[in-house]
């Protein structure tokens, strides 16, 4: 899947609705009819939409779920998707609007375009803010600037304070140390009523 976007879910509200959500994802993954093609390729979120009286040609849903869980309380719903050349969540906009109660949370990653956004505006499930990529440890995530500073010096022995001075430095530290890198990512912070450029930035980005 080309431009692939990790997308990270939470889905919170009432007991019952969470696990009726649950049950339905669970039982559309278990069945054997889940894995066949649509008119739109291999895509398995194409029947969350259909089972949610949506359109599959009228919304993006090329991609798959997968490490769906429900919490031991039965209130929070967990899993992620894997998603094309898209890191909006508007299947998700879709199923929840079929419920009185629930929400989601998402953390969306999408590393070919430089695509790095939250919804989550207090950090209630997903409160690290930065990304760093390093040949020694691959992903690392970090709530602070400061953390990712310390872990840029713990690698490379070089003293860092802010984001500009990182920036700088691992620029340096990336082009002067072959076959050894640190690059550093931010999360774009987003109301989650206030994504309309986003969408339609990726939407010019989409082909389907």
């Amino acid at each position: 899947m080309a431009n692939l976007c990790i997308i990270s879910y939470v889905i919170e509200g009432k007991k019952k609705e969470v696990q009726d959500l649950f049950h339905k994802l669970n039982g559309l993954i278990a069945n054997e009819d889940y894995l066949k093609k649509t008119d739109l390729g291999l895509c398995p979120l194409a029947k969350v939409v259909e089972i949610f009286g949506g359109d599959p040609k009228k919304i993006h849903c090329r991609g798959e779920i997968n490490n769906l869980e429900i919490d031991k309380s039965g209130s929070l719903l967990y899993f992620n998707t894997e998603t094309s050349r898209n890191g909006l969540p508007e299947v998700w906009d879709l199923v929840i609007s079929q419920y009185n109660t629930l929400c989601y949370y998402f953390r969306a990653e999408e590393c070919d375009m430089d695509y790095y956004v939250t919804n989550d505006i207090e950090g209630k499930h997903f409160p690290e803010r930065y990304i760093a990529d390093t040949w020694l440890y691959g992903l690392r995530y970090f709530e602070g600037i400061e953390e990712v500073c310390k872990h840029f010096e713990e690698i490379t022995s070089v003293s860092v304070s802010g984001m500009e001075e990182l920036e700088d430095k691992a620029c340096d530290f990336n082009s002067n140390d072959e076959g050894k890198f640190f690059y550093i990512h931010q999360f774009e912070i987003i109301n989650i009523y206030e994504y309309e450029t986003a969408k339609s930035f990726f939407n010019q980005q989409s082909s389907y």
